[in-house]
């Protein structure tokens, strides 16, 4: 059925594998970490492809991170895939935002060789970018979320400053961002 991309008839056969390895998982077939990656990989896409509900791919993924930490130990290269894939799904969802964020921390301080860490820290400037936009506008920002913010905006102002010099229009409408957060934030 997979390999017809019959991915809705194929659901339910991927679904029994999947639950079976979560409460089955010293079967030996599920001693492989190719084969368990494999069944995920197959079943989240036709998930996917059948439009399923997002909390229902989140969960499926919780799970599956949860039990190769368990079977594979913490540091083995399917559960670091697994953390990855597990940050991915909880970056769609504003929801889950602060928990994509400890999970790509985490994938930085492994350090794995298998990891583009570059693009990982690209990822989780992002996302402090962003959320650094919103901050700009909320009352509300925690102590934390305004030093990360600040961080995020000076590595910004800097890497500009590199690329551009001080006179260019996009470092000095950096400086004023990062003057106006400062000044906006400086009673917290």
């Amino acid at each position: 059925l997979w390999t017809q991309s019959r991915y809705s008839d194929a659901v339910p056969y991927f679904t029994l594998l999947f639950t079976t390895f979560l409460h089955q998982p010293k079967q030996p077939r599920f001693e492989n970490p190719s084969f368990v990656q494999e069944i995920f990989t197959r079943y989240t896409h036709c998930l996917r492809s059948v439009r399923t509900d997002y909390n229902v791919i989140h969960k499926v993924t919780v799970d599956y991170h949860s039990k190769v930490k368990t079977v594979f130990s913490a540091t083995a290269s399917i559960t670091i895939q697994a953390t990855l894939t597990l940050a991915k799904v909880c970056q769609e969802s504003k929801r889950y935002e602060s928990e994509a964020i400890a999970l790509y921390e985490e994938l930085l301080k492994i350090g794995s060789k298998e990891l583009d860490l570059d693009e990982i820290s690209a990822t989780l400037d992002g996302i402090y970018e962003e959320q650094t936009a919103i901050g700009l506008h909320s009352e509300s920002a925690s102590k934390q979320q305004i030093e990360t913010a600040s961080k995020v905006l000076r590595k910004r102002v800097t890497t500009i400053r590199e690329s551009h010099g001080w006179a260019h229009e996009e470092s000095i409408s950096k400086m004023k961002e990062i003057v106006e957060f400062n000044y906006k934030h400086s009673s917290a």
